[in-house]
């Protein structure tokens, strides 16, 4: 999960390089990789971006977080990560 805001720079910074580099797009398909808004008050299966955000506890943009089955957080991270070090960071929270 990629919470996200509409002014924040380094989750620009993550849509325009590492969200489009082959191997994190490959990965990602293989997953099931969301991308929240979190100031964002529109219902989506009753809950709201904004409300997403704080039951995870997101203090920082980009928060990435990686979930189990349950919604339970396996692996968080904030800030602007490459892709190289994006797909460690992915990897090591699936194997948990």
């Amino acid at each position: 999960v990629v919470f996200e805001t509409n002014w924040c720079g380094y989750c620009r910074k993550m849509n325009r390089s590492t969200f489009k580099d082959p191997g994190v797009v490959e990965r990602l398909n293989e997953l099931i990789a969301v991308k929240i808004n979190a100031e964002d008050d529109e219902r989506i299966n009753g809950y709201s971006g904004r409300e997403l955000a704080s039951r995870y506890g997101v203090a920082g943009y980009p928060a990435l977080l990686v979930l189990d089955p349950a919604g339970k957080v396996r692996s968080r991270t904030s800030g602007f990560l490459g892709a190289r070090d994006f797909l460690r960071w992915v990897e090591a929270g699936v194997k948990g």
